[in-house]
């Protein structure tokens, strides 16, 4: 979530997180390096995000609504 690389199409105003997708291979991998490819003609630097443990996730989300909590879901 906060670790997102997501930004808005500038035509459709769709969110999309294209050429995120490095950041996962090894940090000596060829395509790191390559500027020419890819979208952002950058060097990725960084790596991966941590992964969120089971308890981390439910500290987030134990607060939300539950779908069967909706008035409006339980009209359908």
């Amino acid at each position: 979530m906060e670790h997102s690389r997501a930004f808005t199409l500038e035509n459709g105003g769709k969110n999309c997180c294209f050429d995120s997708h490095r950041r996962f291979l090894p940090s000596d991998h060829a395509f790191r390096k390559n500027k020419k490819a890819f979208l952002k003609a950058k060097v990725e630097t960084d790596g991966p995000p941590t992964t969120m443990t089971p308890d981390l996730v439910w500290e987030r989300v134990r607060d939300s609504p539950m779908a069967t909590e909706n008035p409006r879901l339980l009209k359908l």
